[in-house]
């Protein structure tokens, strides 16, 4: 009987190769396999990603236009906590209240100045279209002391009602001047004697001419 030829016989580095070469392979499909997973598990989530921001820009819109429904809506509608021109003057008439009265103690500009500050620290001021130059004025008025406060009817030199902020700071610069330099030219020759000394600095040379640059 005739004998069957013999398979050939691998040798053991041969063995050991196809044995790596087969683990490598299995190692490649699995990350192959991983990797087509992750790619999915990307897509699904990028999917809800993109499902949920649509759903935000609708709700974002639809917000948008029940908010234009509302300030149409409140455009029509007088506001029941309007602060009235007597709480106005209450408030700012308590803002101004620690504020010295006026009897020449700083030079006339910065003292108005600070009360017209004041008149804008309160938010309700701006509501109320009565709290005009002619109220602001008469509570400046109201503050002046001694030889400053105005006649009865406060009117200027040239018999002009002092109804605004800047007539009134004129009239005052005109009383200050009066009390307690003098005319203009008496002021001018009082700025001409004040020479700036060896121990001035700019500060205390310029604090000391102001009340002549009126």
């Amino acid at each position: 009987m005739a004998q069957q030829p013999e398979s050939p016989r691998l040798s053991l580095s041969e063995n050991q190769a196809t044995i790596q070469n087969h683990r490598i392979q299995r190692e490649i499909n699995n990350i192959r396999q991983y990797f087509q997973s992750l790619k999915g598990d990307l897509q699904t989530q990028l999917a809800t990603l993109q499902n949920n921001y649509n759903l935000l820009q609708q709700n974002l819109t639809q917000n948008d236009l029940l908010l234009a429904d509302i300030h149409l809506d409140l455009k029509w509608i007088p506001l029941p906590n309007m602060a009235t021109i007597q709480e106005v003057i209450a408030v700012v008439t308590s803002l101004i209240a620690p504020i010295l009265q006026y009897i020449s103690q700083e030079p006339p500009k910065d003292y108005v100045n600070k009360i017209k500050q004041l008149y804008n620290c309160s938010s309700i001021v701006s509501v109320v279209a009565a709290f005009n130059d002619a109220i602001k004025t008469q509570i400046l008025a109201s503050k002046m002391g001694g030889k400053y406060i105005p006649p009865n009817p406060f009117n200027n030199q040239a018999v002009v009602a002092v109804n605004t902020l800047a007539l009134f700071l004129a009239w005052l610069n005109t009383k200050y001047q009066r009390n307690n330099i003098g005319t203009q030219q008496i002021a001018t020759q009082r700025l001409t004697q004040e020479k700036f000394m060896l121990y001035d600095t700019s500060e205390t040379y310029k604090t000391r001419i102001k009340p002549f640059l009126l």
